[in-house]
């Protein structure tokens, strides 16, 4: 059995000035093998499937919940911001390694309406409805390297 995920494409009139990635390279729906969300269960508790035993803790709605307190708490003790970092204005490209929920990548994306902003994890609990210029990626963090640097460009600021 295949399941689709739907990742979201960019609107016809964004532009990347900066562009090393063609974002028409990055397909608009990625067909994922069943196994991926063939979940394990353990415990009472729903794990990823897809490299299983890569990740320990669990994926299912209290973990994804817990993932989205710590993402607002870290947000209060930045002072409302989503990095130190000193970035420019207008940043062209954003990976989000592990992005779990995705809710860094979608706040970034909509605080940065010019980046693309790709996420990627082994789970996919991201949700269907992201800025146009977010993407979630199932994949593993070393195979995901490898997707990456395939992109025209390979070229991307690092979070994770």
């Amino acid at each position: 059995m295949i399941t689709k995920l739907r990742i979201s494409q960019p609107e016809a009139d964004f532009t990347d000035n900066d562009s090393a990635v063609d974002l028409d390279s990055i397909s608009t729906s990625t067909t994922l093998p069943s196994s991926v969300l063939n979940y394990k269960y353990e415990n009472g508790r729903r794990y990823h499937a897809f490299r299983e035993g890569a990740y320990f803790l669990p994926n299912d709605e209290l973990e994804q919940d817990r993932l989205d307190l710590r993402h607002h708490v870290f947000r209060l003790m930045l002072d409302g911001e989503l990095f130190r970092a000193p970035i420019s204005n207008a940043p062209g490209r954003v990976l989000d390694v592990g992005t779990g929920t995705g809710i860094w990548a979608m706040d970034f994306a909509d605080e940065y309406p010019s980046a693309v902003v790709i996420g990627i994890d082994l789970s996919a609990i991201q949700p269907s409805w992201v800025p146009t210029n977010c993407k979630f990626v199932v994949v593993s963090c070393p195979l995901s390297l490898r997707y990456l640097m395939a992109l025209p460009g390979g070229c991307f600021s690092l979070r994770g």
